[in-house]
């Protein structure tokens, strides 16, 4: 991340460019320590700077208090997931059965339809 706020000092780069590659980098650590957010609203590369630091004293000073509250969010999310799948594939499983039933009818039906004119052929063309 510091590579790239380096680049900054060399030649003249966009500084959306610069944000959006940080946010991307250090996506994990910035939900982390919740400095998403201000990093999205920042658009100083001193800012930028400030708040890789900022992560990185949070990082080395042990602060995984917001790890746990990330995880929570994560369960309860692919908890929802996992019930709306599961209702998403009953309610199409019971569509499908009846679009089956349904066509499996017709084909019996024009199956029998073929082989009762395949019948009639066969008893019209031995007269």
């Amino acid at each position: 991340a510091q590579e790239y706020l380096a680049l900054q000092d060399i030649h003249p780069v966009p500084v959306l460019w610069i944000q959006y590659h940080l946010c991307h980098i250090l996506n994990h650590i910035l939900l982390r320590y919740q400095l998403k957010d201000q990093l999205l609203n920042t658009y100083d590369v001193l800012e930028f700077r400030f708040i890789i630091t900022l992560a990185k004293v949070r990082e080395d000073a042990g602060n995984y208090e917001f790890d746990s509250s990330i995880q929570e969010e994560f369960n309860r999310n692919r908890e929802k997931i996992k019930q709306l799948r599961n209702r998403h594939t009953v309610r199409l499983i019971k569509k499908y059965k009846k679009t089956i039933h349904a066509e499996y009818r017709q084909l019996k039906r024009w199956s029998g339809d073929a082989f009762d004119r395949v019948c009639d052929d066969a008893s019209t063309s031995n007269d």
